[in-house]
């Protein structure tokens, strides 16, 4: 018995997340611990993933109200195993001179959505009336603060000994974020007393819109000790695809370009099923929507400009596809919702935004469950006018709209294309993995989001009890189609045991019939089951 009720609460610990290893070594380091009053520090943090799963991020919690985070940092990509870096959060301290305890607590969030704590951090910050500046050693990123995407810039590191003694640079370490360093600053230096010495360092920014935060960390020796001084700047990045060359733009997007400078939106089996050609004549188009965008700070502002005067400027009826013809299109007053999406990426594509159709392809026909792909700084976007949708590729597939594309491509064995630019009929790139790769991901990510801890665990707890991942897929739709006050009220109240038995039931009767186009349909059933 004593074995049985341990195997239970080593269960119950899994499942919870309140495991006893820790996934990740972490290191805390100040880069001063003496202020002047409300003045700012830094808190850097060296996280190593010694665990088994990826890192998704690291939230920071302070002890008290005499401190304020005043900027958090976020991992731009899952920290994979084995890998480290640094994050640095910028902290406001007290207004009244006196020493103070700082106290802070650091989660870590796994892959798993599991929740690791125990990181904690203790030590004293001296508030002083006035800081001598012969008493210091300052760091200034001579950065400016709006810059373009996809360039090199310079960016001046100077270092500046207030000091009457001489410094040695040991090492100056530069945080970035998305951009890329192309040149870093060299050391060790030695600085004379009350001099400055200027680290250039140059770096490409992204072809992609960012407020990017750069960080440098100067670690220094002199008679007096060891010193370690953080300096921070924020940077605008704008990314204003319709105002760069061919040529940059080729070089910004690569093999990616190909969805900018296509002639034909669809394939010649859209043409010849519709009787009409889809090819795109730029600059016509570029003339007309190009007002509408020039304003625009980022292509994600301008592809939103666009959305919302297709939107606004025509009537939408359904009427399925009078012509594939963008420049007709554009002339019209009314737009089936497809003919919007085809209008869509022909306006895009103008202004250098990487766009195309994806549909789904049985063999034969191209032509289903078309919608707009968009290449919008750094990701895909999935835009929808028959649904009015607009986000990103995984926010997509956790709507309501994507389980009966899932149905055809991860059920009945059809694939999810787009067509490749200039190719002849069902020249197509397969993007079906692409999609079913993170469509478990996608789902738990987003109900990870919508839902109380106690609901998330609970979904959990139904999967484990269901006996194939088609089983577990359809469950994720099922919840994700819900509001968050159903999916919790529904699991409130029926135990999982009792609600997988119910799922598997409604796989086995609907997996083979196609499903409805709006998922909620079978949330409802689900719902009206249990009343």
């Amino acid at each position: 018995m004593k074995h049985l009720k341990l195997i239970v609460v080593i269960i119950i610990s899994l499942s919870l997340g309140c495991l006893i290893r820790p996934p990740a070594e972490v290191k805390f380091e100040l880069d001063t611990n003496v202020i002047e009053p409300g003045g700012t520090f830094h808190l850097i943090v060296t996280i190593n993933n010694t665990g088994k799963v990826g890192i998704l991020g690291a939230n920071l919690q302070i002890e008290g109200d005499d401190f304020i985070v005043v900027q958090s940092p976020e991992l731009t990509s899952p920290l994979k195993v084995g890998e480290s870096t640094k994050l640095i959060w910028t902290i406001k301290g007290p207004v009244i001179p006196g020493t103070y305890t700082l106290k802070a607590y650091l989660d870590i969030i796994d892959e798993l959505h599991r929740i690791w704590r125990g990181n904690i951090y203790e030590t004293t910050i001296k508030v002083v009336s006035k800081i001598h500046q012969n008493s210091k050693v300052d760091v200034k990123i001579l950065a400016p603060n709006q810059t373009y995407g996809g360039k090199i810039i310079t960016v001046p590191i100077v270092v500046t000994n207030n000091l009457q003694y001489e410094i040695r640079v040991v090492n100056l370490d530069v945080n970035l974020g998305d951009l890329k360093v192309i040149e870093a600053p060299k050391g060790p230096m030695t600085i004379l007393p009350n001099s400055t010495h200027t680290f250039p360092l140059k770096v490409k920014t992204p072809p992609e819109f960012e407020r990017a935060r750069i960080f440098v960390i100067l670690e220094y020796s002199s008679p007096g000790g060891i010193g370690k001084k953080v300096s921070e700047k924020e940077i605008t990045v704008l990314w204003q695809p319709w105002m760069l060359s061919e040529e940059e733009i080729r070089e910004a997007y690569g093999n990616t370009s190909k969805w900018i400078f296509g002639d034909s939106i669809v394939d010649r089996y859209w043409e010849n099923v519709y009787g009409s050609t889809s090819i795109i004549n730029r600059k016509t188009l570029r003339e007309g929507i190009l007002p509408l965008v020039n304003d625009s700070k980022s292509d994600i502002e301008a592809t939103k400009a666009i959305f919302n005067y297709i939107f606004t400027h025509f009537t939408f009826e359904d009427k399925g596809i009078s012509t594939l013809n963008p420049q007709v299109l554009q002339n019209s007053t009314t737009l089936s919702p497809i003919e919007a999406n085809l209008l869509m990426v022909a306006y895009l594509r103008s202004i250098n935004v990487p766009a195309r159709i994806v549909s789904v392809y049985n063999g034969v026909d191209c032509t289903e469950f078309p919608f707009v792909e968009a290449y919008i700084s750094g990701k895909w976007y999935v835009i929808d006018f028959n649904h009015m949708f607009f986000g990103t590729r995984e926010e997509f597939i956790s709507s309501r709209w994507f389980p009966a594309i899932y149905q055809e491509i991860g059920i009945f064995n059809n694939k999810l294309v787009a067509v490749k630019p200039g190719g002849d009929p069902h020249n197509h790139e397969d993007l079906s993995q692409l999609y079913l790769g993170i469509t478990k991901e996608s789902l738990l990510n987003a109900l990870y989001n919508r839902l109380d801890k106690r609901t998330y665990m609970k979904i959990k707890e139904l999967l484990a009890l269901l006996d194939s991942e088609n089983e577990r897929i359809f469950a994720l739709f099922l919840f994700s189609s819900g509001n968050p006050d159903e999916v919790e009220n529904l699991l409130n109240t029926i135990n999982v045991e009792k609600l997988s038995g119910t799922i598997k039931a409604f796989y086995e009767f609907y997996y083979d019939i196609k499903w409805e186009e709006d998922f909620r349909v079978y949330w409802e059933k689900l719902l009206m089951t249990y009343r």
